[in-house]
């Protein structure tokens, strides 16, 4: 019994030292490796798709520097930040991670110390910008001397005007009026000139703040040109008129070719300072001068960017009511801004969207109808226009965006309802008329070679035996619209079957691009339409939607009674007829084509068979899942993101993001896996108890 006890001791030990040196060894191997598994039920440590599509292709270093104070956010929502910062760092060499406690001394001598580094790095490119607006500012003195010497010129030529015409008041005036118009010009010139240098040299170690003065000077230089251009055109036409005395006349027309090389150096002037970027560090000024900030910074070249404070750290109550797990939503929040950052810096000529419609009213940017989606992609660094056809029929400027014209730009063009009567006495206004002017448009982008992605509504141009304007622009691509006939599911209600026009979708398979970020997820579509995928020479094309058919789901012919169910008008009776509606095994609902013509770039179109998809009432409701706040319909957002890339020709960042990957996915059971699962729950079990029977006499004997 005594020699037993120093064995046990001694197997005791053993045992102990080699838990120890499994976790040590363990806890070694892990800071070693970038391998992590997450087995929480809110994929909290899991990263999506795209980011790490991102991080893979980053070249160079990226730093992010979260200086915030601890005491003043919630120490879950810090914590999940941290985690997730950490591991972007673990997952990629090229991501750098350190935090500033700014609530502490010597957090605060870091933080003056990291704005400091930053100034310095941005200081080379701040001066030069200098330089270029002092000549700016050179320019302006030059041109308030030139309008004060005209305004002595024309003083002279009024009082040289002979005094026997009858009508030499009126023309004293005018070169007079003209004269006050030249000094008033040139004075206000010379004083903004004036006013404008000092910021231009600031003292001790700021930065000459040339953003601000940028912005000062092109609208300066924009209203000064336009003087100048009326003023040239006023003495042009006195130089043409053959009343006028001759000798004035002369000096006129000269004067106004002055006035208008003026003027053309001031467009040209106006259009060098729009092109001045800002320099990186003002971009994060207002983070820097808040005394908290998150900021990523990039490679030299790069830049830096600055990710809000209150969208990494939102408050934390309302989520927490919900039954949403504060880390896991938060953790989420910030993979996608900071993703957005990287996006930023790593691409910064982001898309420009033009949203096009038919619509009397505006739509878009002043509708609730879009009002989250715009957010969402002003979020990720697009810029959005409005493209209102029927009162502006010419394209939108976005020179003023896009001065060196190297941001693609993607049209997302708007059905409208082509049943709509014209809302007063003109005709034109009816939704028909409107159609087929959107449709005019729509054809002049596509040949322009433009990026277009459409939405189309039920057409009631088939009805009577015509082709829909709006859906024939796009058969060159092999793409048709099968508008005359949306599709109608069969459902079962409380008052029994009644027919339904919203569908979900899912996502087809594929290695296209757009079909591994959409694969298999639910999207939500507003009075369905089937798309017709015809193989044309020089064009590919892949499907992105489908939906499997039945018996409860066909293509209806007589559908405009059931589209003024939405005007109150009496549900009708709406059943499938084999004489003039249609059935198919599967319905494509989402396609897309590109294209080369002549030698050119690669163009690209979208065909959405619905025009509400990306409606904040159909893309943006989440829902709390098992403690997470989830995308009710991932499909819709992700289809936004994915296409604008895609059609903006960024293939690298379609993947899917944060919405689409949190989310819970059933996927469709093809007839395959159906017929499977069948047999093994018909046949399965019996063989499973011969199976177990086989075994038990085996062992017994």
């Amino acid at each position: 019994m005594i020699a037993r006890r120093p064995i046990a001791w001694a197997s005791t030990q053993v045992v102990v030292a080699a838990v120890l040196l499994g976790v040590v060894l363990g806890n070694l191997s892990g800071a070693r490796t970038r391998a992590r598994f997450d087995w929480t039920s809110t994929g909290l440590h899991r990263l999506s798709p795209r980011t790490e599509q991102l991080l893979a292709h980053l070249d160079g270093r990226y730093e992010i520097v979260l200086a915030i104070d601890r005491a003043g956010v919630d120490r879950a929502s810090y914590d999940a930040v941290i985690d997730l910062f950490s591991n972007l760092s673990r997952r990629s060499d090229h991501v750098g991670f350190r935090t500033v406690d700014v609530g502490q001394a010597g957090g605060r001598s870091q933080f003056e110390a990291l704005v400091s580094r930053l100034r310095d790095r941005d200081r080379p490119a701040a001066i030069e910008q200098a330089g270029l607006l002092a000549a700016s500012l050179d320019r302006l003195d030059r041109v308030g001397v030139q309008l004060a010497d005209l305004r002595t010129r024309l003083e002279t030529l009024a009082e040289s005007v002979p005094t026997d015409r009858a009508d030499a008041g009126a023309i004293r005036r005018f070169l007079q009026q003209a004269g006050a118009l030249a000094g008033a010009q040139g004075q206000q010139t010379r004083s903004l000139a004036a006013e404008a240098r000092p910021p231009l040299a600031p003292e001790g170690s700021e930065l000459p703040d040339t953003p601000r003065l940028r912005d000062q000077l092109v609208p300066e230089f924009e209203r000064l040109r336009t003087q100048v251009d009326t003023l040239a055109t006023q003495l042009g036409r006195y130089a043409s008129t053959d009343a006028m005395p001759e000798e004035s006349r002369t000096i006129a027309g000269a004067m106004s070719r002055e006035l208008t090389q003026m003027r053309d150096d001031l467009a040209a002037q106006t259009d060098l300072l729009r092109r001045l970027e800002a320099p990186p560090v003002f971009r994060v000024a207002a983070a820097l001068e808040a005394g908290e900030a998150c900021i990523v910074i990039g490679p030299p070249g790069a830049g830096l960017t600055a990710i809000d404070r209150q969208a990494l750290f939102p408050p934390v109550q309302s989520l927490s009511g919900a039954g949403v797990a504060v880390a896991g939503e938060v953790a989420r929040r910030a993979e996608d801004l900071v993703a957005i950052a990287l996006t930023t810096l790593t691409s910064p000529s982001r898309p420009i969207v033009v949203f096009v419609h038919a619509e009397i009213e505006p739509l878009v940017l002043t509708s609730p109808s879009f009002e989250q989606l715009i957010e969402h992609a002003r979020l990720r660094g697009l810029d959005v226009i409005e493209w209102a056809t029927i009162t502006r029929p010419e394209p939108p400027g976005i020179e003023a965006i896009n001065p060196d014209a190297l941001r693609p730009v993607v049209y997302l063009v708007i059905s409208p309802n082509s049943v709509a009567p014209s809302p007063g006495q003109d005709p034109e206004m009816s939704g028909a008329r409107r159609a087929t002017r959107l449709a005019a448009t729509l054809s002049a982008l596509i040949e322009r070679g433009e990026s277009v992605l459409l939405s189309v509504n039920p057409s009631i141009f088939p009805t009577y035996g015509d082709t829909d304007p709006i859906a024939a622009v796009l058969a060159p691509f092999g793409l048709k619209a099968l508008t005359g006939s949306p599709l109608v599911a069969q459902r079962a209600t409380q008052r029994g079957l009644e027919p339904g026009t919203t569908l979900i979708a899912r996502g087809t398979p594929g290695e296209h691009p757009l079909q591994r970020a959409l694969r298999d997820l639910p999207t939500m579509l507003l009075w369905p339409i089937a798309i017709d995928v015809s193989p044309t020479p020089g064009v590919k094309t892949v499907d992105l939607l489908n939906v499997a058919g039945g018996d409860g789901l066909w293509m209806e012919n007589q559908w405009i009674a059931l589209w003024q169910v939405q005007a109150g008008a009496t549900s009708p009776d709406v059943t499938f007829d084999p004489a003039r509606d249609a059935r198919r095994p599967t319905y494509t609902l989402a396609a897309a084509a590109e294209r080369r013509t002549g030698g050119g770039p690669t163009q690209r179109v979208v065909l959405v068979g619905s025009n509400g998809w990306a409606l904040d009432r159909v893309a943006q409701p989440r829902a709390a899942v098992d403690g997470r706040l989830v995308a009710v319909h991932p499909g819709n957002l992700e289809l936004f993101d994915a296409c604008v890339s895609w059609l903006a020709g960024a293939d690298d960042e379609i993947a899917r993001g944060v919405s689409g990957s949190g989310a819970p996915l059933i996927r469709p059971l093809d007839d395959t896996s159906l017929s499977r699962l069948r047999w093994l729950a018909i046949a399965g079990m019996p063989m499973l108890i011969l199976l177990a029977g086989v075994v038990y006499r085996v062992v017994k004997g």
